[in-house]
C-alpha cells in the first residue's frame, strides 16, 4: 500500500509556526490564528464526547483527546482516514448514505435527535453510540462536527428494566391464574407456558 494520504488541514489543525496557513484571512495576523487555533483546540478537548471533525467526503480532519481515549486510536491514526474506520464493516454503506443525506440539508441535529448505531475500536470491539452531527462552513467548503457518545451503561440500564418489567409481568399472570377456576393440570400448563416465553430461563 502507498503513503496514507493526509489532507491539507484547515487553519485550526494547521502547526502553530511559522508555515502560511492556506486558509486565514487576509486581514488576520499571525498571533490572531494561533490564539483562534488554540482555543478551538482547546474547545474540542474540553468536551465530554468523542468529537470528530471531517470533510464532505469522509475524511477526518480533527479528533479531540476524549476520541482517542473511545476507540484506542491516536490521533495520528485517524486524521486522513476515513470516518468508517470508526464503525463495523456492515455499517459502512448506511453510514455514507447518512452523509449524503446530512450534507444535502446541513442543520445542527442535538444529541438527543441524533442516530443511534454501533461504534468500533481499534481493537474490534464494538460498543452502542450516540452520534449528533452539526454543519461547520469552511473555505474549503462544508464540514462535518460528529459528537459521539458510549450508550452502553445505558442500554445496560434499558435492558435490566426490560428484564423486570419481563418478571413482574409473568408473576402478575401466574397469580392471576392461581385465583381461576383451573384444574391443577390446567394451571401447571398454562404457568409452563408463561415461564418458557422468558427467554433467559433454562429448561432443566
Amino acid at each position: 500500500m502507498g503513503e496514507q494520504f493526509k489532507p491539507d488541514p484547515p487553519f485550526f489543525e494547521q502547526p502553530l509556526g511559522p508555515t502560511p496557513l492556506r486558509t486565514r484571512p487576509e486581514t488576520a495576523t499571525m498571533a490572531e490564528l494561533q490564539r483562534t487555533a488554540s482555543l478551538f483546540r482547546q474547545l474540542l478537548d474540553s468536551a465530554p464526547d468523542a468529537m470528530v471533525v471531517s470533510d464532505h467526503h469522509g475524511t477526518i480532519i480533527l479528533v479531540n483527546t476524549v476520541t482517542e481515549i473511545l476507540f484506542g486510536y491516536p490521533r495520528a491514526d485517524l486524521v486522513g482516514r476515513s470516518t468508517e474506520i470508526l464503525l463495523p464493516t456492515r455499517h459502512h454503506a448506511a453510514h455514507r448514505r447518512l452523509r449524503r443525506r446530512f450534507l444535502r440539508r446541513p442543520q445542527l441535529r442535538p444529541m438527543g435527535d441524533g442516530y443511534e448505531m454501533e461504534g468500533r475500536r481499534k481493537d474490534g470491539e464494538e460498543f452502542p453510540a450516540k452520534v449528533s452531527l452539526g454543519p461547520l462552513a469552511s473555505e474549503d467548503g462544508m464540514l462535518i462536527v460528529s459528537a459521539i457518545r458510549d450508550i452502553s451503561r445505558r442500554k445496560k440500564v434499558e435492558q435490566s428494566v426490560r428484564k423486570n418489567l419481563k418478571i413482574q409481568k409473568i408473576i402478575g399472570e401466574i397469580l392471576h391464574l392461581s385465583l381461576a377456576t383451573l384444574s391443577l393440570d390446567e394451571f401447571l400448563q398454562q404457568t409452563l407456558d408463561l415461564l418458557l416465553d422468558v427467554p433467559w430461563l433454562r429448561v432443566e
